[in-house]
């Protein structure tokens, strides 16, 4: 794919393209000239390098998926238009800050360089900001300088620089309260700053990290660069044509090497993975010799997306703030965790744990489940409203990706952009315990409705199927007779029992009174030590059993199916959706793959998580077996949420590749 496109500007020339500070660089007095500069401001440039190939990258290598190649970001995602520059001591204690607005981006794009790819022209932004001199001078004071030298001792002589591209208000407030702050701990309070994200269906309210040319950005890695030694020394750069350079080289430092910055959020894209000998998203369950079903995917829901990550990227060996090998901005590798706002709360099993302010929904938009609680949680409808849903033929009719670096001709399909998502991580988990679980891990859920596939869905099931499509609204299908399937030992049965003169050996009780007395068809629906007549074949149920229960609590309950559950039965009766339809549907769920240890039986650290900066590419490959029914009563493998991420009974699988965006392409099977 080709690509021809405007890009974020390249440098912006100082004194031309520069924006406005909070302080006002220049004064229009009419002329060309800048006012000359009163003495109370001194100015600094900062060159900041966008996300590129080799630049935001999860170092994941080792033990995750990650392949080769970059994706270019779409122009509105790269676009800057505001900064926030700050700078703080060896402590993170802020020295200063400023902030530069409007800032010119219409003169760069994407080059097309003749050979299917791209590659972004000069993505270097650089900002001159004017800074206060008094708030400077007073880093030069007290036990910062050599009493012999009259300059900074040598562990103050470097600041740390910090740049957030596309700032919002509320860190801005947060770095003004820290700026004059009288303790430590408030002075650094700053740095663990967070974005709180409020998204229904309706869309973002308030702080929106992923908006249309103001994606959220903030740094890469810790910066350390030199400041003059003299309080004096910044004389020289108090005009805005001579700024002091945090990104190259002033009289006597240089600092040279720009600053680079990675994305706050990540991105959700997707294509169809289905088979091309079938329809468009429809997938044989199982292995296509001996299918005898398709299933059509129609919907994805996000769930369980955190409303709040940290302005500043953090790592440690644990994933808990403040272990071993914590760091603000340092790198993510294959043994490490990224440290989540909520890492404690999830490593104490305190989501959802009924405790005042542990609800489920202060902690995500989109949840997965109905309740605040573990001892409430459910899935039902009124979980699913609550889920981010999108139509899979809305979603890939979106904008195409930039994946011409890594997708070369085409290779690995078409995909759609899908969605913007935030950060959300699990820290390690205490000994003999399992935290990647689903009702804490950010997961996409597949709506799928059965299909029949000529000469090879029995006759009765094809029916079924065709009569429940044929309804065209709730109240026709609730009025109507459409049987409910029962699924036992991978076989799908019609209705508990067809009528006397039907003898369909289809249903429930005609295939189990065929069956042999010691098969476990026969014994979950007869119960244990039920015996057949020898000349009439007939079977009498013990009491208790699941046929005893049907006949004698008044058919198809709750009761029923909680027997009938208990047994090893699903059972998916049919319901109307208003977008696709009567039918009988299910779910699948999928918990995003950040790093693939490749082993299934260990949860591998960021094993499920969600990271800044990166893409995940999903396509659903594979459908193993159906999936879980729509209503959680009928579920003999119910979904809830201490059920781990992975497990070895998997229902889809679903590819994953990761580079710089980032991006990573999860091929989804459900088994």
């Amino acid at each position: 794919m080709r690509v021809k496109s405007r890009f974020l500007s390249g440098i912006l020339a100082i004194g031309m393209l520069t924006g406005c500070s909070n302080d006002e660089i220049l004064v229009n007095d009419g002329s060309d000239n800048p006012v000359v500069n009163n003495g109370e401001k001194v100015y600094m440039a900062v060159n900041v390098k966008l996300p590129t190939a080799g630049g935001t990258r999860s170092e994941t290598e080792g033990g995750g998926q990650s392949t080769g190649g970059n994706e270019v970001g779409k122009d509105y995602e790269n676009n800057v238009s505001t900064m926030l520059i700050v700078l703080a001591d060896k402590d993170n204690k802020i020295v200063t800050y400023s902030t530069v607005d409007n800032l010119n981006t219409d003169d760069a794009g994407v080059v097309d360089k003749g050979d299917g790819s791209l590659e972004i022209k000069n993505a270097t932004v650089t900002a001159t900001a004017s800074f206060k001199k008094t708030a400077i001078a007073t880093y030069y004071t007290g036990d910062h300088m050599d009493a012999g030298t009259g300059q900074l001792k040598s562990e103050y002589a470097d600041v740390h620089v910090f740049t957030f591209c596309n700032y919002t208000e509320d860190l801005r407030k947060a770095v003004e309260k820290s700026s004059g702050a009288t303790t430590d701990a408030e002075a650094t309070a700053w740095t663990d700053a967070v974005c709180t994200v409020n998204e229904t269906k309706s869309g973002v309210a308030g702080v929106n990290p992923w908006a249309k040319n103001a994606v959220l950005m903030s740094n890469k890695s810790l910066e350390t660069k030199a400041i003059p030694s003299k309080l004096d020394d910044w004389n020289a750069y108090a005009f805005v044509t001579s700024p002091f350079n945090l990104s190259g080289s002033n009289a006597n430092i240089n600092n040279g090497g720009a600053i680079s910055v990675e994305r706050s959020v990540a991105r959700f894209d997707f294509k169809d993975g289905s088979p091309a000998a079938t329809p468009a998203n429809t997938y044989y369950v199982g292995k296509e010799t001996d299918a005898t079903l398709m299933m059509e995917l129609t919907k994805m829901a996000l769930v369980n997306m955190s409303k709040k990550f940290y302005y500043l990227r953090r790592v440690s060996d644990d994933g808990l703030p403040g272990g071993a090998g914590f760091g603000i901005c340092g790198n993510e590798h294959s043994e490490n965790y990224v440290v989540d706002v909520f890492a404690q709360d999830k490593y104490d099993h305190k989501v959802g744990d009924n405790t005042a302010g542990n609800k489920f929904s202060n902690y995500f938009n989109f949840c997965l489940g109905y309740g605040e609680s573990h001892a409430d949680w459910t899935i039902n409808e009124y979980a699913r409203n609550q889920w981010f849903t999108s139509e899979i033929s809305e979603v890939l009719g979106n904008e195409d990706d930039n994946d011409d670096t890594w997708n070369k001709p085409d290779s690995k399909g078409d995909y759609k952009i899908w969605r913007y998502v935030t950060e959300n991580t699990v820290p390690v988990a205490p000994n003999g315990q399992i935290r990647q679980n689903n009702g804490i891990t950010t997961g996409v859920v597949f709506k799928g409705k059965f299909m029949a596939i000529d000469g090879k869905t029995p006759a009765l099931l094809k029916g079924a199927i065709e009569k429940a499509a044929g309804y065209n609204s709730e109240t026709e299908l609730k009025n109507g007779d459409t049987p409910v399937l029962y699924v036992f030992d991978n076989t799908i049965y019609v209705g508990w029992k067809g009528a006397a003169d039907e003898k369909d050996p289809q249903d429930v009780i005609a295939s189990a009174s065929a069956a042999a007395e010691g098969t476990a068809l026969f014994r979950a629906v007869f119960g244990e030590g039920a015996k057949k007549d020898e000349t009439t074949g007939e079977v009498t149920p013990v009491a208790g059993s699941l046929a005893d229960i049907y006949d004698k609590n008044g058919g198809f309950n709750d009761d029923f199916c909680a027997a009938a559950t208990k047994v090893g039965f699903t059972m998916y009766e049919a319901s109307y959706d208003e977008e696709d339809g009567g039918g009988y549907y299910c779910y699948y769920y999928y918990w995003n793959r950040h790093n693939n240890n490749d082993d299934p039986t260990v949860m591998g650290p960021m094993e499920f998580a969600v990271v800044r900066n990166n893409v995940y590419k999903l396509a659903v490959t594979e459908i193993g077996k159906l999936g879980h029914p729509r209503v959680s009563k009928n579920d003999p493998d119910p979904v809830d949420p201490d059920t781990p991420d992975e497990k070895g009974d998997l229902y889809i699988r679903v590819s994953v590749e990761v580079l710089p965006w980032v991006v990573r392409v999860n091929d989804i099977v459900f088994n």
